[in-house]
């Protein structure tokens, strides 16, 4: 058995143990109480800077303690004052000697997101994750195998923002396909818990390529460092021992702050939508379509059931996302498609408020319509929070783009009946995540290579101008 498997043997003890003195009526009434949990995701993804995230922890794996007597409290007010945009608490307590208590006392000296950061083995860590006040909690990809995605559901069931940590480029494409939108990457080698840095930020450069935000961590001291980690795509940075062992521990998360995101080059995906058979959804792959939609419950001609999506799944290049399309809010029928036909994404359309959406458990797509002025409705849309990972904004085809204001384009998908001459306006206007191709029929699924091809130069020309 290696290092790492040991580890997760104490923490599922430990655990166990915790709970067994932890009632189920003290863990009720902290869930009741606790306040709502803050955006992780917008924050990461909107801002202009690699963002610091200092982490409180009284020991380092391999190295030993380096701060057993430190006050939670007034190091969470520390790297407030620092200007830290998010902290982290490293709960596990063998080998990091943390605990749900220091979480608790971070989450109460400070209004900023907080990630719980911790082996994560059970259900019951999250809930208590959450009860004790995280807004995010992290998932380790390898100890987890493959139940990286159910662990991924439960953290969202509990309204924390899942936070996949990977240490190789296998657990970075595992990841990638769940459709987790946010990790941390740190080449670590858990025999002597060494990091490579060249590993990492391979890893980094790796993750930003692949789509997803970034979380540099496990070697970064000085302010070189994160100008090499944001050199490498990342988002932001997460820093333990350094600011621990500081003497101002404000003044040094100030010194690693202010660095500037690296741009990377836009590139837009393709959402292919109203596949009905394995051989539409294989030619839309095959022509550069970077996730296929299928009709699940939208009572179009292009509606299948769960069963026919799952055929025509299995049979899809596993590096192709997989997104159901809900017309409307229907729980049961939304749950049960997720089970059947195996949704990395769902796409609901309808009437449903935040709160209903919260429900889903899976990383949801949420579809907005663009009103009879041109405009979003943009402070309804900030009440929502997870599972909401992008918003799909359907808007007429001659809608004036250069005008439209969305939350954050990053996290925006286009919809708005493209067709391969209409698709590049949208694009150079507003630089979305993602426009949809809807296949009004069987044989639309030959235009989808052009239409990719209009994307791309969209994309070309955009990063031209800079």
């Amino acid at each position: 058995m290696g290092y790492l498997e040991e580890m997760i043997d104490r923490r599922r003890a430990t655990v166990k143990e915790f709970v067994k003195g932890f009632s189920g009526e003290r863990l009720k009434n902290q869930l009741e109480h606790v306040d709502e949990p803050k955006q992780v995701l917008q924050l990461i993804a909107g801002s202009k800077q690699v963002l610091v995230i200092p982490e409180f922890r009284r020991a380092v794996p391999g190295s030993g303690p380096i701060a057993l007597y430190a006050d939670p409290s007034q190091v969470a007010a520390d790297f407030q004052d620092g200007g830290a945009a998010l902290v982290s608490c490293c709960v596990e307590p063998e080998d990091s000697h943390g605990s749900f208590d220091d979480l608790g006392a971070v989450a109460e000296a400070t209004d900023l997101p907080l990630i719980a950061r911790d082996l994560t083995v059970t259900s019951e860590q999250l809930a208590l994750f959450r009860a004790f006040g995280a807004d995010a909690a992290t998932i380790v990809a390898g100890q987890v195998g493959d139940k990286l995605l159910s662990f991924i559901k439960l953290c969202i069931h509990m309204g924390l923002t899942p936070v996949v940590e990977v240490h190789n480029a296998q657990e970075l494409v595992d990841t990638a396909r769940t459709g987790a939108p946010l990790v941390i990457v740190e080449a670590i080698d858990y025999q002597d818990f060494s990091v490579s840095k060249e590993a990492t930020l391979r890893l980094a450069n790796a993750a930003k390529e692949a789509g997803l935000l970034v979380i540099v961590a496990g070697c970064i001291t000085d302010r070189a460092d994160v100008e090499a980690a944001a050199a490498a795509g990342a988002d932001a940075v997460l820093v333990g021992e350094p600011v621990m062992l500081a003497g101002d521990a404000a003044e040094a998360v100030e010194a690693l702050s202010g660095v500037a995101r690296r741009r990377a080059p836009h590139r837009t995906s393709v959402e292919v939508q109203g596949v009905t058979t394995a051989d539409q959804a294989q030619a839309a792959a095959s022509a550069g379509a970077d996730a296929v939609a299928v009709e699940l419950t939208t009572g179009t001609s292009r509606q299948i059931s769960p069963e026919q999506a799952a055929a025509i799944f299995n049979e899809l290049d596993p590096n192709v996302r997989r997104i159901g399309v809900f017309g409307s809010y229907d729980l049961d029928a939304i749950h049960r498609a997720m089970n059947v036909a195996g949704l990395d994404s769902v796409q609901l359309h309808g009437e449903a408020t935040p709160e209903q959406t919260a429900q889903i458990g899976r990383p949801t797509i949420r579809a907005v319509t663009v009103g009879p002025e041109g405009k979003l409705d943009l402070a309804a849309l900030s009440a929502y929070g997870e599972p909401v990972v992008s918003f799909l904004v359907e808007a007429p085809r001659e809608t004036a783009w250069g005008q439209l204001v969305l939350p954050d384009e990053s996290l925006c998908i286009i919809s708005a009946d493209f067709t391969e001459k209409s698709v590049g306006p949208a694009v150079a206007a507003l630089e979305p995540a993602a426009v949809v191709l809807k296949l009004a029929a069987d044989e639309d699924v030959q235009g989808v290579e052009a239409f990719v091809a209009a994307v791309r130069t969209a994309d070309e020309q955009l990063n031209a101008r800079g």
